[in-house]
Formats: C-alpha cells, structure tokens, sequence
C-alpha cells in the first residue's frame, strides 16, 4: 500500500528530467529561434550588438553557443549562428570581441582560423597563430545591409572535439559582437 504514491511521483520526474534534458547548444532545427527557409532568420532581433554575457540575447543566438560562463561570455563550437537587428544609422562596423585560452592552439593542433559570414556571405576571415584576446573591427560595405535582420554565422577551421572530461565542441569565446557606429 506504501508504494502507491510512487507510480505518480515518478511520472512526474520523468516528465521533469525530459523537459530539462535540453542541450547547451541550440539545435538549428526546428524552436522559436530557428532560421526560416531559405536562410531568413525567424526570430525578430532585438538587438544589433550582443554582449554574449546577456541572457536577453539567447533568442538572437541560433545555434553553435554554449552556455554562459562567469556571467561574461560564452563558447562557441566550430559554426555558431546567430541573428541580429540591422542598424538603422549606417554605415556601420562588425565588431567581434574573442579570446582563445592558453594551450588552446596546441589542442587544436595550430593556427585558428575565423570566417564570418553575413546573410550567407564571406564577410571577414583571420587566423590567429597563438592564444589571448583579439578584435575583429571591420566597416560593413554599404549596401550590404538592406534587410530589418542579418545572420551572422562564425566558422572555425579547428575546434576543441568532446572528451571526458568536457562534452562539449569548443570553438573560440566570443566576448561580444554586431554592429557599432
């Protein structure tokens, strides 16, 4: 008779564990931050520069982010997307705000390189030979920014692959990035 309650109780967490088993990266497919087809982003962005630290921006970050770290930034995998709202006083400049950790090149096993593409197009590309901080600072061409929304996809040509000891696929942090006068 004591166990009774238990059939319930345990429904209950199952239920729970499932809604909690979410991934920290986004998946592209499918949820109300997804892309549309055809590459327009569905989300309406609030934001032309996000600081990667701000939980207000998750809706703008599509796929590709970790989880925030010490309330300051977050890891990307090798491709992360995201969607931001254009700027209505142009021109403009890109700006990414990234760091790589020490030891990160030797893990990778060389140089990093990063592309970032707007609207599906070759923006900027950088390789970096060795860890720390770095600035991506780049004017936006005019003309080039016509749409209320622009995808910003940041690709790596080398990434940190899962391990035990971190499941995730570790890109490069990413401090912050968008659009500045």
């Amino acid at each position: 008779m004591k166990r009774q309650w238990m059939i319930p109780v345990l429904s209950v967490l199952l239920l729970l564990a499932g809604a909690c088993s979410r991934s920290s990266i986004p998946s592209a497919e499918g949820g109300p931050t997804a892309g549309a087809p055809g590459g327009a982003p569905a989300v309406k962005p609030e934001f032309s520069y996000i600081n990667t630290g701000d939980v207000r921006a998750k809706p703008q970050l599509i796929s590709g982010w970790h989880g925030i770290e010490d309330g300051a930034w977050r890891w990307t995998a090798k491709e992360a997307q995201a969607v931001l709202a254009t700027p209505r006083d142009l021109p403009v400049n890109f700006e990414m705000r990234l760091y790589f950790p020490d030891q990160h090149m030797q893990r990778v096993g060389g140089p990093v390189t990063v592309a970032i593409l707007l609207d599906g197009k070759p923006f900027v590309q950088e390789t970096y030979p060795a860890p720390g901080p770095r600035t991506i600072l780049k004017p936006v061409p005019a003309g080039s920014l016509s749409k209320p929304a622009t995808s910003v996809t940041i690709r790596l040509d080398r990434g940190v692959g899962p391990s035990d000891a971190d499941r995730r696929e570790l890109g490069v942090v990413v401090q912050g990035f968008g659009f500045q006068k």
